[in-house]
């Protein structure tokens, strides 16, 4: 039992950290420091920032779905999903970390070298807007994994039987 509740912690919070940072670095750090620091810094900035991001979350969707597949009750459907999505984001994120990340960097590179080929520039554009696409395919995951924390809360003992006293008559 215990060992369970640990799982589910780690699952809850590592889950919970993923949506968060994601939805953070994509819809408020990216943007912004596009809007303050220009196109030039601003992809110089995000060029450090995302590769590490990929990778932190290629890892932790490993973890996860590590960890969904130890707590499965693999009979219930849900579970057969939960264990799929997590395959399915691992699998996103890998190719974020490990193809499409890289490969964003050497196109900005080659881009950068020769700013007049517009195909290094169209590769690029390209590269980015694939990689911005299977971002928000796994931040729409992870809101949606996000549902059944939101619905499974459930109140301690201690204050289920504090309300539940007698001691506390209404008159």
């Amino acid at each position: 039992m215990l060992y369970q509740r640990l799982l589910r912690g780690f699952y809850s919070y590592i889950l919970i950290f993923l949506t968060g940072a994601t939805l953070f670095l994509a819809l408020f750090v990216a943007p912004l420091l596009f809007t303050h620091l220009g196109i030039p810094k601003a992809a110089e900035a995000t060029g450090v920032l995302f590769p590490p991001y990929f990778h932190l979350l290629f890892i932790l969707s490993l973890v996860e779905l590590a960890l969904s597949f130890l707590m499965a009750d693999r009979k219930q459907p849900f579970a057969k999903i939960t264990i799929g999505s997590w395959f399915f984001i691992s699998v996103i994120n890998g190719l974020l970390a490990g193809v499409l990340g890289p490969e964003a960097i050497v196109s900005r590179t080659r881009w950068l070298a020769h700013p007049a080929d517009l195909a290094e520039k169209a590769h690029f554009d390209k590269i980015h807007e694939l990689s911005v696409i299977l971002n928000s395919v796994s931040l729409v995951m992870f809101l949606t994994l996000c549902l059944p924390l939101a619905f499974s809360f459930r109140p301690s003992r201690d204050r289920i039987a504090s309300e539940n006293s007698p001691s506390q008559t209404h008159s």
